[in-house]
């Protein structure tokens, strides 16, 4: 036998050169496969002494890990993925049967054994293996598992090759449900029963394949989303990266397998002269969450609007916040907050348990302040929020507070009012007036908020809601008044023609009624009006 990869000298009349390697014979034996059967055969048996020499050495190493007698492994290995590459791609020209056990050996090789060849051999090893996929004489849906066990070698070329195989196979097999379902539930099994990496690298490849709409259903999203509560914290805390779009730190993540790092986002400023941790200025070119794109944001492609429990899923989130690790706790709280914001979902205690953390030297303060804003919408009972509020405002809005942390403060309490105006007094929009002067954009900005919502003069003071004219105010008032003189000037028109025919009768009730339900709708209208300017005199009083 040649050690080299190269055929034997008499290999056959395909052969001229002993030195003819198997990639050029390929071709050869391809172009003509009936006239080189002998050839392949005899590199099949050549394959098959080489795995039985390697299996049995293998089982003979001492405890030291070393080989009795003279013994090559890199050579024996070389030959195997070689002769196995070769096999693998000469399966099509010939019938499954001809090659006998070479893709259950192949199977096994790399199964058992894999991690003792080196990573040029693998490499030909997996390619070999999907060859065998591709030719169906392995069934892919019993190839996942080990294709997710390869992924964990490190070794970048054979994950995106085994990536791209996965990709191109659902993709073949995209419309066909039955198929689908059985290659998603040999993926669900892995992530729910497994605790390793392989579990980790079945939800990167489902994440993949719903983010290219391949598995684009609700099945896979909840597996996603369900992976939050893996209890191996590699595994929760690359779904709750995912959930959470960390774009910036995913490709990473995925690429070199480490765990996520939210350094940047906790930044501190540690030189400041009292040696206290103050909240970076980085923070203040980050803006929190607008209410009117909030929703749009997270757009229908997220797995986070495809949940079909959302309140029993936020509810066991917040149940693992309260005793998770401080590594994953921020990365927990902020999907939290979203849940509830994203579904206006009624979670009461949220709030109470964040304003623990409501503290301004903290460095994962405005990380809490994005998780307060998000989670606040008009379905929350005012009395809930109001002791976070003010906590809000007096641990960031003081004369004690550094300027960064105060336009925080500020900001985050305008957030907050754009979602829930009610939780704002008259006392309380006096005094974050002041700081105009030291925090001009951020206090203008809170103040252009409430005078939308409710007028104030120059003074930055508002306007009472006595000096409202509901009569002039309420928008659609000019349509009531001008609907109840055509009500009137079409009653006598109906009085003056109702003895000329029935038909006319008949018409002139129909205007009737249909006029009526306008100018019910109008009153109606009118009301909401009136009620709403009164509830916001209430709020400002109070």
């Amino acid at each position: 036998m040649s050690h080299d990869g190269e055929l034997p000298a008499a290999v056959g009349t395909g052969c001229e050169s002993e030195k003819q390697n198997l990639d050029s014979f390929r071709f050869t034996v391809t172009a003509n496969p009936d006239g080189h059967i002998s050839d392949v055969r005899r590199i099949h048996s050549e394959f098959n002494s080489y795995v039985d020499l390697f299996h049995l050495r293998e089982s003979a190493r001492d405890l030291n890990g070393y080989y009795a007698g003279k013994y090559d492994p890199t050579t024996v290995h070389e030959e195997i993925a070689e002769r196995a590459l070769f096999l693998a791609h000469l399966t099509g020209d010939y019938p499954a049967s001809f090659l006998g056990d070479f893709p259950a050996r192949i199977f096994y090789l790399l199964t058992h054994s894999v991690h003792l060849f080196a990573s040029t051999l693998r490499i030909k090893l997996a390619e070999a293996l999907i060859v065998l996929v591709d030719t169906q004489l392995i069934i892919f849906d019993e190839a996942l598992p080990l294709f997710m066990e390869l992924q964990t070698l490190d070794d970048k070329e054979i994950t995106e090759m085994i990536y791209q195989q996965i990709v191109f196979t659902t993709t073949e097999y995209h419309g066909l449900l039955f198929t689908n379902r059985k290659f998603q539930n040999v993926m669900f099994s892995i992530l729910e029963n497994e605790r390793g990496r392989r579990a980790e690298r079945v939800l990167v490849t489902l994440w993949q394949l719903y983010q290219k709409k391949l598995w684009f259903d609700e099945r896979t999203a909840n597996a996603i989303c369900n992976a939050c509560y893996h209890p191996t914290e590699r595994v929760s805390t690359t779904a709750l990266s995912f959930l959470l779009l960390e774009n910036d730190n995913k490709k990473q993540m995925i690429e070199d397998d480490r765990d996520h790092d939210d350094s940047d986002c906790n930044a501190v400023d540690e030189d400041h002269d009292d040696g206290s941790q103050l909240l970076h200025p980085i923070y203040l070119r980050k803006s929190l969450p607008n209410p009117s794109s909030e929703r749009s944001n997270v757009t229908y492609y997220s797995p986070l609007n495809h949940l079909i429990d959302k309140q029993e899923f936020v509810e066991t989130l917040f149940r693992s916040l309260q005793c998770c690790t401080s590594e994953v706790k921020t990365l927990t709280l902020k999907l939290t907050a979203r849940l509830v914001g994203l579904h206006q979902l009624t979670l009461l205690g949220f709030y109470p348990f964040v304003q623990k953390y409501i503290q301004s030297r903290k460095q994962d303060a405005i990380n809490v302040l994005e998780a307060v804003v998000q989670a606040c919408h008009d379905k929350v009972p005012r009395n809930v929020i109001e002791p976070l509020f003010k906590e809000i405002v007096n641990q960031f809005v003081n004369e004690s507070s550094p300027q960064e942390v105060i336009t925080a403060g500020l900001n985050a309490v305008r957030e907050i009012c754009i979602r829930m105006p009610l939780l704002m007094n008259e006392d309380l929009l006096r005094d974050l007036a002041l700081y105009e002067k030291a925090n001009s954009n951020a206090a203008r900005s809170l103040i252009a908020l409430f005078q939308e919502v409710c007028p104030f003069d120059t003074m930055a003071r508002p306007k009472a809601c006595e000096d409202v004219d509901f009569s002039n105010d309420v928008p659609g008032d000019e349509l009531l008044q001008k609907n109840d003189n055509d009500d009137k000037q079409e009653s006598v028109d109906y009085n003056d023609s109702a003895c000329i025919s029935t038909d006319h009768e008949n018409l002139g009730t129909k205007r009737k009624t249909e006029d009526s339900i306008k100018k019910r709708k109008v009153e109606e209208q009118l009301e909401e009006r009136t009620l709403l300017l009164c509830t916001q005199k209430n709020g400002m009083k109070r």
